[in-house]
């Protein structure tokens, strides 16, 4: 039987990296049993916020990390609400060593579909 709460060490993908053949030490991870989580129910009834937060939301997406304001546009198809996160990115062209800002946006991927 697999008891992870009982490992003291894992490795995880390096931030920023698609590169999965590499894992390395992560002494940020912890695995715990018996602990309640909350429980946050959503309604599609339920008024969007003007802001949210993105935090730790995954190895391989952590530059989206940050503030998301509402936009004040919502979708045609569900009417849900756009974001757009309140500091920019900057990104370098590898070409021409220009750095361009890059304004990123949050939104539900159904409306696209």
């Amino acid at each position: 039987r697999l008891s992870p709460q009982e490992c003291v060490e894992w490795k995880t993908v390096r931030d920023g990296t698609l590169d999965t053949s590499a894992p390395q030490l992560d002494t940020s991870l912890t695995i715990e049993t018996g602990v309640t989580c909350w429980d946050y129910p959503c309604y599609a009834t339920m008024t969007a916020p003007d802001a949210l937060c993105l935090a730790q939301n995954s190895v391989m997406h952590s530059f989206l990390e940050g503030t998301f304001v509402a936009t004040g546009v919502v979708g045609d198809t569900y009417g849900s609400a756009e974001y757009v996160r309140d500091e920019l990115l900057y990104y370098t062209d590898a070409e021409t060593d220009e750095t361009q800002p890059v304004h990123v946006y949050l939104f539900w991927y159904g409306e696209l579909s």
